[in-house]
């Protein structure tokens, strides 16, 4: 039996999570066992998806994706101090947080990890030692970039060296090649 994992940011309703619970229902399950590990495990899917064993990681990466994903109220004020912490330190709050999460997930033995979102599961992935690596991506890439202005070849080089690469429609796939035309 395969064991595969997918990573996901968030639990609250989306297409990304709908996506997903679609996927997972349409895949044997006498033939793979599949976790999902959500880094906020808040939202519509907390229960989790039919036929998946659901992953609780650290308190710290839980509450740090809550709060940094969270731009209203008091959690917009929370959000801004903790970024600007982590960045005084140089990302160590984050790293930390990542750490513990990366070393559970390398010890598991899967067979492929997939990164079923752009953003935080990506980069989650990057540094990862795992049999096989997979990032999906779910939208217009060119896009998506806006939101990493000065740091656009930085995230298309987070999408380097991975085993396996996918897009969700032909816009995703030509909007990916015409940043990454390789």
């Amino acid at each position: 039996m395969k064991q595969i994992l997918f990573i996901i940011s968030r639990l609250d309703c989306g297409g990304i999570n709908r996506s997903l619970e679609n996927l997972l229902s349409a895949l044997p399950d006498e033939k793979l066992d599949i976790s999902v590990l959500a880094f906020d495990t808040t939202g519509q899917y907390k229960d989790g998806f039919k036929g998946a064993t659901m992953l609780k990681p650290n308190i710290w990466l839980n509450y740090l994706t809550r709060i940094l994903s969270r731009q209203k109220g008091l959690h917009k004020i929370m959000s801004a101090t903790i970024k600007v912490i982590d960045r005084l330190t140089k990302g160590r709050i984050t790293k930390l947080a990542f750490k513990h999460e990366r070393d559970k997930v390398a010890g598991a033995n899967y067979d492929a990890v997939i990164a079923f979102s752009e953003g935080l599961p990506t980069h989650f992935l990057t540094p990862l030692n795992v049999r096989k690596k997979i990032a999906w991506i779910h939208c217009d890439f060119q896009s998506y970039l806006c939101f990493y202005i000065g740091k656009e070849q930085k995230e298309v080089d987070t999408y380097k060296g991975r085993d396996d690469l996918v897009c969700v429609s032909n816009l995703t796939k030509e909007s990916l090649e015409k940043v990454t035309p390789q």
